[in-house]
């Protein structure tokens, strides 16, 4: 029996040892039910993550009895959490403090769906490139070979630290899987404080670089969240963490282009058009279906991510600010980033530094 398989073969015992301490009468000392209960919720987790990667790496590859079997084991663990006294509980329910911005995050795009038709938000975001940098200057050229992902991971981290950030390596941590092709790439957590896996897909041009950028900042997001929240209160709303994402997006692309040559950087700034206008026209198709999916959180989050970076180059935000961002996990709203980026509530005008 492999590992995997003797983990989750104790997940189920010790899920079933649980429910029979919950119905025996005798109640269940506090500390005891709070390790017990998080200790299996965490496992349950890390176990329903790797078959998500699984099935991100290999397409058809999850059996539905897997899923199954983490369906009645989560409900197993709902139930015996509301069936349990209060006095069991009591240290368990300082823990599980639910942030919901489910609702609240369908709100704002539905409010701010106005950014989507307004192609200048981004137009803006360019301008201030060409204005303020490149183009007409002798950089420190660097040489990006993305045959090699470690190797580009560092090169990166290289280039962050060298504008001042403080980061530790520990940070960046993550397993890069490369795949050619053009299908998008995505961050997948792997469990609770386990570096997350980035499945890469390369197609040769600029654009895999500024990818990965954006894939490593929900990786630095991961790892600072689950460093400093419990397993409850880590992982970041589906629009703060592409916030983030989309952040470090556009603020890789500004140190990328002081410090590659002139022709690599108009390559970097075109790819990045073209990918902007990509996720307007995505968003204009979901809106005419009148959805609210994760391709429609896109827009707001990546005009919201340019002005952040355009806050920090300003220095209207400290690097120190969006680090402790990182650490927020589910507490940190999507308003609050968006009131620190200078995007006005009303007739959704940006303040821009320009």
């Amino acid at each position: 029996m492999s590992n995997k398989s003797i983990v989750r073969v104790n997940i189920i015992k010790k899920t079933r040892h649980l429910l029979a301490l919950s119905k025996n009468g005798k109640p269940i000392p506090p500390a005891l039910f709070e390790c017990y209960y998080t200790e299996l919720d965490s496992l349950l987790f890390d176990w329903y993550c790797e078959l998500l990667w699984e099935r991100s790496i290999r397409e058809n590859s999850i059996k539905n009895s897997e899923l199954k079997k983490i369906s009645i084991l989560a409900t197993t663990l709902n139930n015996i959490y509301k069936q349990a006294k209060p006095e069991e509980k009591k240290t368990l329910q300082e823990l599980i403090k639910t942030y919901n911005h489910v609702v609240l995050e369908q709100e704002i795009i539905q409010q701010k769906r106005g950014l989507i038709r307004h192609k200048k938000r981004y137009s803006k975001f360019e301008e201030y490139l060409k204005s303020k940098y490149f183009f007409n200057q002798k950089n420190n050229t660097k040489n990006l070979n993305i045959n090699n992902s470690n190797q580009v991971k560092y090169s990166i981290l290289s280039i962050i630290k060298s504008n001042e950030w403080d980061i530790d390596d520990a940070w960046l941590s993550c397993n890069i899987q490369k795949m050619p092709g053009t299908l998008p790439s995505l961050t997948c957590l792997v469990g609770y404080k386990k570096p997350p896996n980035v499945l890469w897909h390369c197609n040769g041009s600029k654009g895999d670089i500024l990818i990965l950028c954006h894939e490593f900042g929900h990786v630095m997001h991961y790892n600072l969240a689950m460093e400093n929240q419990n397993f409850y209160q880590f992982e970041p709303s589906l629009l703060v963490k592409e916030i983030i994402a989309f952040f470090w997006e556009a603020l890789s692309l500004v140190y990328l282009m002081q410090c590659v040559e002139s022709y690599k950087a108009k390559a970097f700034l075109s790819s990045y058009k073209k990918q902007s206008n990509w996720y307007i026209e995505n968003a204009e198709n979901i809106k005419q279906e009148n959805q609210v999916v994760y391709g429609s959180y896109y827009p707001l989050a990546r005009v919201t991510g340019e002005h952040l970076a355009l806050a920090l180059l300003d220095n209207r935000i400290s690097q120190k600010q969006i680090i402790d961002y990182m650490k927020m996990g589910a507490k940190l709203k999507a308003t609050t980033l968006i009131q620190a980026a200078g995007i006005k509530d009303n007739n959704d005008e940006p303040i821009t530094p320009y």
